[in-house]
């Protein structure tokens, strides 16, 4: 068994109520962004999204994502800014505005994996579908490189 240790934040990890102490930590982040900006959380992950038209849109982006960092450092909890990203659904930025977390830049994307689906900027699963495709063939010659008999060879394609 472990030894005692201080725990300054956060929660211990390994531990049977560890998840549901994570959720009631972060519960709040929801109401924290604010604005006109929906915010999803799914496990440690958060998505902030919003329709923007207008400056004032991408203001309130803006602010909300400011927010978002007040909120963490509040509650001294570290974003992994290497994991954060911006993205334009449907048209693309043309007047070059970038959206900040902190003091960093989010780098603008036309393609994003989220939960293991690769989506792009417009909204296709093209570059998912020939990631699987290729992971297939790749597996696929893995198998075919060896002689196997005609029986085996119907087992491993079922």
């Amino acid at each position: 068994m472990s030894g005692a240790a201080y725990l300054e934040s956060g929660v211990v990890q390994g531990s049977c109520l560890g998840p549901l102490l994570f959720l009631l930590y972060i519960n709040d982040v929801t109401t924290a962004v604010g604005g006109n900006v929906t915010c999803k959380l799914y496990a440690d992950d958060v998505k902030l999204y919003s329709v923007v038209n207008t400056d004032h849109d991408r203001a309130a982006l803006q602010n909300s994502l400011t927010r978002l960092k007040d909120w963490s450092d509040t509650w001294q909890l570290q974003i992994s800014i290497t994991k954060c990203t911006s993205m334009n659904l449907g048209r693309a930025n043309s007047d070059g505005f970038t959206l900040k977390l902190g003091d960093n830049d989010l780098p603008l994307e036309t393609s994003v994996k989220d939960l293991g689906v690769t989506v792009d900027s417009n909204l296709k699963y093209a570059q998912h579908i020939n990631n699987i495709v290729g992971q297939a063939r790749r597996r696929f010659n893995k198998y075919t490189k060896y002689q196997y008999s005609h029986c085996t060879r119907r087992r491993l394609y079922r």
